[in-house]
């Protein structure tokens, strides 16, 4: 009995950190960007749905950047699935949001049916959101230039003061 409970306690435990270790719905590219890095939004693609797709707009997605909340709504063609369709595994579908300055951002998904157009209509009932992500946007780094004839001959005399350190260090 107690190995029988032991059995299911172990499957259990197994099944929670599975479903724990899903990839993310939405996530960003690089994942710690800094000023100046084109970042690119990744949009998992599940269920038998076609991302990205066109609207009759050829529309495949709109997106608003209004300060620092990001709005990213997307197209994906969602067919009305009968029991047993095989479908692809999931995929990701990447936006291409540009270079932001730095800053905290919040970022919300959106996927709408192929069926919709923008500007959305005034009775228009939006579906619950994808996915909200907040990730920062860093100050690139400061490049010092060093390949100047300065900066060799300043790099030249630091490895020659701690070349004659260490050799008078160690001759003693």
């Amino acid at each position: 009995m107690k190995t029988r409970l032991r059995f299911i306690m172990f499957v259990y435990l197994f099944n929670v950190a599975s479903v724990n270790a899903q990839d993310p719905l939405v996530f960003i590219e690089p994942a710690h960007p800094n000023s100046g890095d084109v970042i690119r939004v990744g949009v998992k693609v599940e269920r038998c749905n076609t991302m990205p797709f066109e609207n009759s707009q050829n529309i495949s997605s709109a997106i608003d950047i209004n300060g620092f909340n990001i709005e990213l709504n997307t197209i994906a063609y969602i067919p009305i699935l009968v029991g047993g369709t095989p479908c692809p595994p999931p995929y990701y579908a990447y936006y291409e949001l540009g270079v932001l300055s730095e800053g905290d951002y919040s970022l919300s998904t959106w996927i709408y049916n192929h069926q919709t157009t923008f500007p959305f209509p005034l009775n228009f009932d939006p579906p619950p959101p994808y996915d909200f992500i907040d990730f920062s946007v860093s100050v690139a780094p400061v490049s010092v230039v060093t390949n100047t004839q300065e900066g060799l001959l300043l790099a030249f005399i630091m490895l020659l003061g701690l070349g004659i350190y260490q050799v008078r260090k160690y001759s003693l």
